[in-house]
């Protein structure tokens, strides 16, 4: 996915308090997202379901639930991930707050099980599903995640199943994220360069937070989450984002030799070369009784 994140401060007037800086950045990130999905169909995100990546993660939390599983994805967007665990037979139903990406998903399939929904506020009751899914949503929140967190515990049943990808906090993936001030993203960046090498202007800024892993830990857990697996992933994005020519595409999927890279650097630095951290866990205690 080729998008830049910023940190609440960047790309906003200086005239503004923190409150509203906050409110302006998480609406200029909706609008983002709603520019990016309307430039973009079911059949063209599809792909990015089979990635190397997301077959990976699938790889470790397939051990955990079954057929029977009542699955939610928060944060489906175009719904490529519900789209790849019903094929594969799963009970999968997806949330977001994109109406105009759902539309796009029930024009696709109309029998798929989507809802515009606002995660923090979920319309299920208590104990509706056997198995949270967010990958990478929760890091887009100014509040930060307790708030999704709390309520994907309270719509989860006892010893629950919660699989959360977030982005690091290593420079790498600061960088790749945009959300490092070196001189490489100001550059990059740059409109005045942009403009010289004929390159589209930044679209507006997507708010995210790296967390490191150990923080994100500590989210899951203050959130009545037992952890099982913290793992890094996302090597491939890395390379993806730093070197142009291991792009296969605009979507961010990387060229077979950016991927071989990618997973041969990580054998000897997993965790700084990783884009995402990886973490699934049990739902160990009931937080909202």
């Amino acid at each position: 996915m080729n998008y830049a994140k910023k940190n609440i401060s960047e790309n906003i007037g200086p005239h503004l308090g923190r409150d509203e800086k906050i409110k302006k950045s998480y609406s200029d990130t909706l609008d983002s997202w709603a520019n990016w999905y309307d430039n973009l169909d079911v059949e063209d995100i599809l792909p990015t379901a089979y990635t190397l990546r997301h077959t990976e993660e699938f790889d470790i939390y397939n051990k955990y639930i079954n057929k029977d599983s009542r699955i939610l994805e928060a944060g489906c967007g175009l719904g490529n991930q519900v789209i790849y665990l019903q094929r594969k037979g799963f009970n999968v139903f997806g949330v977001d707050q994109a109406e105009g990406a759902l539309k796009k998903v029930k024009t696709y399939d109309p029998t798929l099980p989507v809802l515009t929904a606002d995660i923090h506020k979920l319309p299920f009751s208590n104990s509706s599903f056997d198995v949270y899914l967010s990958f990478g949503v929760l890091e887009h929140f100014p509040s930060g995640p307790m708030q999704a967190l709390k309520e994907a515990n309270r719509i989860l049943t006892k010893n629950g199943i919660i699989v959360v990808t977030m982005p690091g906090s290593y420079l790498l993936s600061r960088i790749a994220s945009g959300q490092s001030s070196d001189l490489y993203s100001s550059l990059k960046n740059s409109p005045l360069l942009r403009k010289i090498f004929k390159k589209p202007m930044p679209q507006k800024p997507i708010f995210a937070i790296s967390y490191s892993k150990e923080r994100i830990a500590n989210f899951l857990e203050e959130a009545g989450f037992t952890i099982l697996k913290l793992l890094p992933t996302g090597h491939d994005f890395i390379w993806y984002t730093l070197i142009p020519f291991f792009r296969q595409n605009n979507l961010g999927i990387a060229k077979p030799v950016g991927v071989k890279v990618a997973h041969f650097i990580r054998r000897f630095f997993p965790w700084r070369t990783s884009f995402y951290t990886f973490v699934l866990a049990r739902k160990t205690e009931d937080i909202n009784t």
